[in-house]
């Protein structure tokens, strides 16, 4: 049955979608044949048809130049999320390419709005299904969801074709933004463990938070085969390991470029080098996406996690190695109507409307008391403050929100930076 839908109903179905993601999945798989020097021969070649691409129709980067290595990619300006605030119109490419806007950032870096062609859509979701497929996901089996349900506010027509979308990719999805236990209680024992899902994806925060429930309320669970964590920093692994029966590999990516790096069944990060090249900055990490043209992100700095590179330790995988060293992470919160919030519900929420604001981090000090820590700058405006403190007051519920303007965004003493930090 997995192999019926991952290799016919699959790829059919999002073909006559015009996403040709599955077209260009076997390309990528077989680049893990590659060696090491194949790959930065492939690097380079691709990464010199974008800087010819910019060059000739993207306003930003019309004094850039062809390089004859990938080191002299250290030449080219940083990109960071500020140039693209101030100069996203510049940055777009001017052919007439067919494009899908996406909003990034809003806690643990500004926010932004970046342009993605087709192709580049299509490839990056290739991508991350050859990595998944690479740390043991098989594409067509059954899997669950711990994220939030982004679809329950869109029109009914639009939320019955994303529910029917998500019956033929074999997906069931558990809304983590905003829930209750007994919500979690009712989804395993009348949904889940009827499901049986071959796969569980969800944020490390969440899904930590779930099994302590799972272990406390001595809940029956399938088990599934694999977990992949994303969007956030890996904690508490050995526990939700030993509550779910399975192991479980992190995923790095971002709204941005959704493939950058995942780990193997061994535990080592491998960056997805046929699709990104990786740089370590000065503690910053720096991502050039070979295949984004109609906004190309060449060296652009991502500022929410640090990477060090490792000495590979196998020539059996062409990519390179990285410890992930500093990350996000959501801690999930409370609220006086036993609600548990998922931080990704507020990011999101800032991101739909749009709010004007740079880094911010919610400290949760009580059920009645939050402290919103603001790194301010030039594109701050205090009406989307104002609203912000209304979205904190809504959804945790609380009576006092203390609004506090920082320098630089806080970080805990080994260096871990906490977007939303419950102290209950």
């Amino acid at each position: 049955m997995n192999r019926l839908f991952g290799r016919i109903i699959l790829p059919a179905v999002y073909l006559l979608r015009g996403d040709l993601r599955f077209f260009y999945l076997n390309r990528y798989i077989n680049n893990l044949n590659m060696t090491r020097s194949q790959v930065r021969e492939y690097q380079l070649a691709r990464l010199n048809h974008l800087l010819i691409h910019a060059k000739n129709t993207v306003p930003h980067y019309k004094d850039i130049n062809i390089v004859a290595s990938l080191e002299d990619l250290k030449k080219i300006p940083v990109l960071d999320k500020k140039t693209i605030l101030s100069d996203i119109n510049r940055l777009r490419s001017t052919k007439n390419y067919r494009t899908i806007k996406d909003k990034s950032g809003g806690s643990t870096g500004n926010k932004v709005t970046v342009y993605k062609d087709l192709r580049y859509h299509a490839i990056s979701k290739a991508v991350l299904m050859r990595d998944w497929q690479s740390a043991g996901v098989e594409i067509g089996a059954k899997s669950a969801w711990f994220s939030g349900d982004i679809y329950k506010n869109k029109p009914v027509i639009f939320r019955m074709f994303y529910a029917l979308l998500d019956r033929i990719n074999r997906k069931i999805v558990l809304d983590t933004f905003q829930y209750k236990e007994a919500d979690i209680i009712d989804w395993f024992q009348n949904k889940y463990n009827k499901f049986k899902p071959d796969y569980l994806f969800g944020f490390g925060g969440t899904l930590y938070d779930i099994a302590k429930l799972i272990k406390e309320k001595k809940i029956p669970i399938h088990k599934p085969k694999l977990i992949i964590s994303s969007s956030e920093r890996l904690e508490k692994r050995k526990y939700i390991e030993g509550v779910f029966g399975c192991q479980v590999i992190d995923q790095y990516g971002a709204t941005e470029i959704p493939a950058i790096a995942i780990e193997d069944k061994n535990y080592v990060m491998h960056s997805s080098d046929d699709f990104v090249i990786v740089e370590v900055f000065n503690g910053e990490v720096l991502i050039t996406a070979l295949e984004s043209y109609a906004m190309p992100l060449i060296r652009y700095k991502l500022g929410d996690i640090g990477l060090i590179e490792k000495k590979s330790l196998t020539d059996t995988y062409p990519f390179k190695q990285f410890n992930i060293t500093i990350g996000r992470t959501y801690e999930v919160m409370k609220n006086r109507k036993g609600e548990h919030i998922s931080g990704g519900l507020i990011k999101t929420q800032v991101e739909d409307e749009d709010l004007d604001i740079n880094e911010f981090q919610v400290v949760q000090k009580s059920l009645d008391e939050v402290d919103l820590n603001i790194v301010k700058d030039e594109f701050t405006k205090e009406d989307s403050v104002k609203r912000l403190v209304e979205i904190l007051k809504f959804f945790l519920d609380c009576d006092k929100v203390n609004v506090h303007y920082l320098d630089k965004f806080p970080t805990e003493s080994n260096g871990k930076r906490i977007a939303f930090k419950c102290l209950i």
